[in-house]
């Protein structure tokens, strides 16, 4: 797996970045940091709550994942990765990373200038 560096990564790539750090302050009370990679296993996106990094797999999605920021797509896989951060199973989707994705969801949905959406 490749780590990108910063003449790699594109202006759309910064701004997913930007919004998934926007929303990692507005939910979890921190900024999360973020990476970019090319290859490994082909996941998508993972996020590691020890280190409070969400690393994007630029290499897995979709060709216009980093367009037109914020989308629901975007905010879709955020979501699913910042839920890792208080979800007892980081690796796994048991029942405290489901509560926890409900629970981020919920306040995402009810908070005011989160997303331009």
């Amino acid at each position: 797996m490749q780590t990108l560096g910063d003449d790699d990564i594109t202006a759309d790539m910064r701004n997913v970045g930007d919004y998934a750090k926007h929303l990692s302050q507005k939910l979890l009370g921190f900024e999360c940091a973020i990476k970019y990679v090319k290859g490994g296993n082909l996941f998508l996106a993972c996020y590691s709550s020890g280190l409070r990094v969400m690393t994007f797999n630029v290499q897995s999605l979709p060709n216009k994942f980093f367009a037109n920021t914020p989308t629901t797509a975007q905010t879709s896989i955020i979501l699913h990765e910042l839920a890792h951060q208080n979800g007892s199973e980081e690796r796994s989707h048991g029942t405290d990373y489901v509560n926890t994705l409900a629970d981020l969801g919920a306040k995402l949905y009810h908070m005011k200038g989160v997303t331009n959406e």
